[in-house]
C-alpha cells in the first residue's frame, strides 16, 4: 500500500513514462526496488549497529533526498515544447479515421542510459527519509523483542522489494501502452510542469519532517 500511495517514487515513474520508453521505466523501477531492499535491510539488521547517531544520519539523509528532489523537478520544469515532435498520421478502416502518433524524445544533447534510468530510481528511493523512517517504524514495531528466524527477516528484504519492483513495472507498462501514451504526450509539457512543481512540493515539504 506504501508502494501505490503518491510519493517521489509514484511520480518519478510518471515523468519517466511520459519521456522515455517501457526499458528506461523498468529500470527505474528496478533502481526503486533496490532503493527499498536497503532500506528494509537496514530497518532489520543495520540499526542497531548506528543507533547512536541515527538521527543525525536521517537529517542528512533529508536534505540529501530534499535536494535531490529539487533538482528532478526543476529538470522536469524545464521541459521546452521543442523538445517533443510528434508525427500524426491519419489512415481509413471502414470510414473511421485511426490515428498512429509517433513520438520522439529528444533530451538535450545528451541520450538516455539504461545506467541513469537505474540511477534516478535508486537515488529518489534511497534518499526518501519518510521511506526510511517508515521502515524503521515498522520493523521496530514488530520485530524488535522477537525471536523471527533468520529467513524470516530475508523474506521481509526480498518480498517487499519484489512487491515495489512489480507494482511499479505495471504502473510504467500501462502509461507507457502506445495508444495510451499517445494521448498523453499531447498535453506532455504541462504534465512534466505539473509533475515538476509536485516533486518540488514533496523536496519542500520532506525538509518540514520532524525528525526528531
Amino acid at each position: 500500500m506504501g508502494a501505490m500511495s503518491p510519493g517521489p517514487d509514484f511520480f518519478i515513474i510518471i515523468k519517466n513514462s511520459l519521456q522515455y520508453k517501457f526499458k528506461y521505466v523498468t529500470m527505474t523501477a528496478c533502481g526503486i526496488a533496490l532503493g527499498c531492499t536497503l532500506h528494509v535491510g537496514f530497518a532489520i539488521f543495520g540499526i542497531a549497529a548506528v543507533s547512536t547517531y541515527l538521527n543525525e544520519l536521517l537529517v542528512v539523509l533529508q536534505f540529501a533526498g530534499a535536494t535531490y528532489l529539487f533538482y528532478l523537478g526543476l529538470t522536469a520544469l524545464r521541459t521546452q515544447r521543442s523538445e517533443v515532435n510528434i508525427t500524426t498520421t491519419m489512415k481509413t478502416q471502414e470510414t473511421e479515421p485511426l490515428e498512429v502518433a509517433n513520438v520522439t524524445k529528444k533530451v538535450g544533447n545528451s541520450k538516455r542510459t539504461l545506467k541513469s534510468a537505474f540511477l534516478e530510481g535508486f537515488l529518489c528511493n534511497v534518499l526518501n527519509v519518510k521511506a526510511a523512517i517508515f521502515f524503521i517504524s515498522i520493523f521496530s514495531y514488530f520485530l524488535v523483542g522477537t525471536n523471527k528466524s533468520l529467513w524470516i527477516h530475508v523474506i521481509y528484504v526480498v518480498g517487499i522489494p519484489l512487491q515495489v519492483l512489480v507494482w511499479f513495472t505495471l504502473l510504467g507498462r500501462l502509461l507507457t501502452i502506445p495508444g495510451f501514451k499517445a494521448r498523453l504526450v499531447r498535453y506532455q509539457v504541462h504534465l512534466m510542469r505539473i509533475m515538476g512543481l509536485v516533486l518540488i512540493g514533496i523536496a519542500l515539504f520532506t525538509l518540514t519532517i520532524e525528525i526528531f
